[in-house]
């Protein structure tokens, strides 16, 4: 029920310094972007950058969050990029390779 009542605020809310790690936990961020997705209240990339805004101080659990979000040969470079200035450790979520190949696919554009 929770997850419901903030859908309709959810800019706001995540946006609050309290929606973050580890004050929000992973498994309620997760429910909380799947079920926006599932509504159709908020695109792929406002989830994105919501878990990049959730993690920016405590990556733990972001992992497993954006697995559930995106298959990763889906999201671009460009995607990538603009997670990173918001915040920088995100690229942690992924792993190395992961990050090559989604950067080696801008390069052969």
């Amino acid at each position: 029920r929770l997850c419901e009542a903030g859908l309709s605020s959810w800019r706001t809310l995540t946006k609050l310094p309290e929606f973050r790690n580890p004050c929000v936990p992973a498994h309620f961020l997760e429910r909380f972007l799947l079920m926006a997705r599932e509504h159709e209240v908020m695109s792929v990339s406002d989830a994105l950058e919501v878990l990049a805004l959730w993690c920016k101080e405590n990556i733990d659990g972001g992992d497993s969050v954006l697995m559930k979000l995106i298959k990763i040969n889906d999201m671009e470079a460009g995607e990538l990029r603009k997670l990173q200035q918001t915040n920088q450790r995100f690229v942690e979520l992924l792993s190395s390779t992961q990050v090559y190949q989604i950067m080696g696919k801008a390069a052969f554009l």
